[in-house]
């Protein structure tokens, strides 16, 4: 997984990743600590989920400063990924 978000792409790259590896639909105003599995464990340690959402506030960053609107293109990554 990207341990670092500085452009567009990496936004784009930890978005499908989330999608398609970790199997996950997701917000991004979500907080990563939210996300339970079917037998309603958390999906992520406290680590793995402080992680995630310092990634995902980095991609609001970039994306605010490239005017990326974050949530259609992550919408649409996702949508993409349901297809395949």
């Amino acid at each position: 997984m990207i341990t670092a978000i500085n452009s567009i792409s990496d936004v784009e790259q930890f978005t499908k990743h989330l999608a398609q590896v970790e199997n996950l639909s997701f917000h991004p105003d979500d907080d990563f600590m939210d996300y339970f599995n079917n037998s309603k464990q958390p999906m992520y340690t406290p680590e793995e989920a402080t992680l995630r959402n310092k990634l995902m506030r980095d991609c609001f960053e970039v994306c605010e400063k490239e005017k990326v609107d974050i949530y259609g293109m992550m919408l649409n990554i996702l949508y993409k990924s349901l297809l395949n």
